[in-house]
């Protein structure tokens, strides 16, 4: 939270969308904590996305800060 600046509604919210593209594993800051999934399927898509967006992944983040 610190890092990015971002509250922690924020934060949860982002680990339910990368949960819910099985890319982490969410078990929730009093259970277990989050873990990067170990399925290199569930990133394929996305990957597959960046690589025919005309844009740089750099100008997204910037244009996002």
């Amino acid at each position: 939270m610190e890092q990015f600046g971002v509250s922690r509604p924020t934060l949860r919210e982002a680990f339910r969308l990368l949960e819910a593209d099985q890319l982490i594993e969410y078990g929730g800051a009093a259970r277990r904590g989050t873990r990067a999934s170990a399925c290199p399927d569930a990133a394929a898509p996305l990957f597959g996305l960046l690589l025919t967006w005309p844009y740089h992944v750099r100008d997204v983040y910037e244009a996002a800060w």
